[in-house]
């Protein structure tokens, strides 16, 4: 990183560096397959993200430390880190904070900078339970929940779905995602062939939005692990009967439970997941 801003405000220099890593139009499977993503931002909402925290964490180093140049700043990441520690910040948000200045100067700090554990307990985002969702009304929203529960699509592909995203193949519909996490491309299982789904979607002009805005509050993520559940234990092979290499054996608070590697494996990428790990830990119950 070299120090041509040096005289430009660090909020300036954090925008300069981020923006110069946008890739919006490559694809993020095909960069991940040649091993060259960790320089790069595959979405508008990913760089807003990163953008905000770099932000954040050259303005402690500002006030902190006086620092001047984003090298200047690079000394204080684990000190920034440790201080959040010290604030309560989940886990989960010290992860968040590490991945994007990890991005912002292209190292991965995970392994220099200690965090606390994640727990399963700790993921309070979109629960039936929290406070926010009990704004919203599941009987008033229940085409919009028998949807959610059926597809598994988070709220940006929700907003974003048209009336031309309807695929079949063998029998079996799907709702095609044009723009998914890091604008991959999927073909989402809808449940069960469910028809009132699938008459939504054919009762939407193709130019037109299914949804559009969706509610604020709707559990979304809820209703993603409702799916991911179904979907599961509707095509998980019993364990006891497969080879180790077939088995995910699950760590940290699922300790003791297995499943079935192939299931976890498609209903990740139905999910626009990659990694078993997350479905175990994120979704299953």
């Amino acid at each position: 990183m070299g120090h041509a801003n040096s005289g430009k405000s660090l909020n300036y220099q954090v925008q300069q560096v981020l923006h110069s890593k946008l890739s919006i139009s490559e694809s993020r499977h095909e960069a991940k397959n040649n091993n060259d993503v960790s320089d790069k931002i595959f979405s508008y909402r990913t760089y807003h993200n990163y953008l905000e925290t770099a932000n954040r964490f050259v303005d402690y180093c500002k006030s902190n430390y006086n620092s001047k140049t984003l090298e200047d700043c690079r000394q204080h990441v684990n000190d920034y880190i440790q201080d959040k520690r010290a604030q309560g910040v989940s886990a989960y948000t010290q992860k968040s904070y590490l991945s994007s200045l990890s991005k912002l100067y292209n190292h991965s700090y995970f392994k220099e900078v200690e965090t606390d554990v994640r727990h399963r307990a700790d993921i309070t985002r979109s629960r039936l339970d929290t406070e926010s969702s009990r704004h919203f009304s599941e009987t008033r929203n229940a085409d919009l929940k028998e949807f959610c529960q059926a597809t598994g699509l988070r709220r940006s592909e929700l907003e974003n779905v048209k009336g031309d995203c309807l695929r079949e193949k063998d029998g079996q519909y799907y709702v095609h995602v044009t723009n998914g996490k890091g604008g991959k491309e999927r073909d989402a299982l809808i449940l069960n062939n469910n028809q009132n789904v699938i008459d939504k979607i054919r009762n939407t002009e193709d130019s037109e939005k299914v949804w559009g805005r969706v509610h604020s509050k709707a559990p979304i993520h809820a209703y993603r692990s409702d799916y991911a559940n179904q979907y599961y234990n509707s095509i998980a092979r019993d364990t006891s009967m497969l080879s180790r290499s077939e088995i995910y054996y699950a760590r940290g608070d699922m300790a003791g439970r297995s499943f079935d590697r192939e299931a976890l494996h498609e209903v990740s990428m139905s999910l626009g997941h990659n990694r078993e790990d997350v479905i175990v830990q994120n979704y299953l119950r």
